[in-house]
């Protein structure tokens, strides 16, 4: 898979300048570098290990839950710990397609000439 960054990482018409680009692909590259896919639970919780412990990172409670169904991680990340309602709503998946072994064998890559970053799931959200 191939994920467009920008024409140049340095653009700031695409990018802010105070958005922390290096550290987003030192992230992009550690999840994309995780066997996540559908049927192999054990990396999908590893995905959601991971954003738990940023969501923590940035102050957000974070309530961690599992379909009935599959046992696949949701997780819940708010500042509103006493609220209904939320401000903000992110939704996302952490499972691929890939069987697992794919991030072995197709591990994440960024080529910065070209502002491009291959590796399974990197463009799928």
């Amino acid at each position: 898979m191939i994920t467009p960054l920008t024409s140049n990482l340095s653009d700031s018409t695409v990018v802010s300048r105070d958005f922390p680009m290096e550290s987003y692909l030192a992230d992009l590259e550690k999840v994309v570098n995780m066997d996540s896919g559908t049927e192999y639970l054990d990396g999908c919780h590893q995905v959601a290990d991971f954003f738990v412990a940023r969501m923590k990172g940035i102050g957000l409670s974070v309530k961690r839950l599992a379909t009935e169904e599959t046992g696949r991680p949701m997780l819940i990340g708010t500042n509103c710990t006493e609220e209904d309602t939320y401000d903000l709503l992110f939704v996302g998946h952490m499972d691929t397609v890939f069987p697992e072994g794919t991030a072995v064998s197709r591990p994440f890559r960024l080529d910065r000439e070209e502002g491009m970053a291959y590796g399974a799931g990197t463009i799928d959200m």
